[in-house]
């Protein structure tokens, strides 16, 4: 049996737990292996041959309190994306929208003749994938998608009427939605509404940075 390399360990914390144990033990009284492991694991990763040491060099690179928070935060909000789009696609039934394009429009209804391409970059989409989404808008009657005189290459994509009578079911599912919510969505609670969805902006931008960077 022998310490796994730290910048590999993600179950630090259990064998820390362990040594932890034992150190609280009179030293006659340890197990031969425990002064075994720490003498390895001293010399394999050059620090000093004492179990307080080894404790402190197993702290160090523990990161299964973040793996945890890192598999909480992604299962958390993928089970919420779900639960909104199933929430947004009832209430959308009998119309002629789905929860992605009703987005978008809630969108524009506040950046109405915004680029696509800015558009895409907004919910972190594909040109493909919007282009694709937007034609069906528009052969629906909901936008126009218009050259830009700026770049011809480019499109700016405006309401329709038909869109912009939608207005008050938004303002009504919205309404719906806080409701489902419960106190979370308090207006009491605005400051840590706010809050959170920093961090989860935060989280966005770094994340996308990084994945462009591959």
């Amino acid at each position: 049996m022998c310490i796994a390399n730290p910048g590999n360990i993600s179950w630090g914390k259990s064998i820390g737990s362990a040594l932890e144990m034992a150190r609280k033990m009179p030293k006659a009284l340890r197990p031969a292996m425990v002064d075994g492991l720490v003498g390895d694991y001293a010399w394999k990763h050059g620090v000093e041959n004492n179990i307080d040491a080894v404790i402190g060099e197993l702290e160090r690179y523990d990161n299964s309190d973040r793996r945890d928070i890192m598999y909480s935060i992604g299962k958390n909000i993928g089970i919420l994306n779900r639960q909104f789009n199933i929430f947004l696609n009832r209430e959308l039934a009998g119309t002629e929208l789905n929860a992605t394009e009703f987005m978008y429009i809630g969108y524009l209804y506040q950046n109405d003749g915004i680029m696509q391409d800015e558009l895409a970059k907004e919910f972190l989409v594909d040109r493909a994938a919007i282009t694709r989404t937007l034609k069906n808008m528009e052969e629906k009657g909901f936008v126009d998608r218009v050259r830009s005189r700026e770049d011809g290459r480019e499109r700016r994509i405006y309401l329709t009427e038909k869109a912009r009578g939608y207005e008050k079911l938004a303002e009504s599912i919205q309404k719906k939605y806080i409701e489902a919510a419960g106190d979370m969505l308090d207006g009491q609670k605005q400051q840590e509404i706010e809050e959170t969805v920093s961090f989860m902006v935060g989280m966005i931008k770094n994340i996308n940075q990084n994945l462009k960077e591959g």
